[in-house]
């Protein structure tokens, strides 16, 4: 039986603009639960969440008092609920707090 081939990924992670733009390029259709969710990333995505809600001229706060893993994890589910999601990848921000994930 032929192993299904991965199109849609899904990048979980504080800052994933820069792993998102390589998987673009790599020809995978991007979604992302990011913490930020800044215009950059939004360009990539078909679909994307971010923990923060960014207004312009307002500062985001300190990311130390904002930071909830548990946040990235609702995201994520969210999004694979609302798109065929294939594959996941993790980047920076749940590293640091490995039990979140079982």
């Amino acid at each position: 039986m032929p192993e299904p081939s991965i199109q849609n990924l899904l990048v979980v992670g504080i800052d994933t603009v820069s792993i998102a733009n390589s998987a673009k390029k790599a020809g995978y259709k991007i979604y992302a639960a990011d913490h930020f969710g800044d215009i950059d990333l939004r360009r990539v995505c078909s679909g994307f969440k971010a923990v923060i809600k960014q207004k312009p001229g307002k500062s985001c706060g300190k990311m130390k008092s904002k930071f909830k893993p548990e946040a990235f994890l609702k995201i994520a589910k969210s999004l694979s609920e609302k798109y065929k999601i294939d594959a996941i990848l993790l980047s920076s921000g749940l590293d640091d707090d490995l039990n979140i994930l079982y």
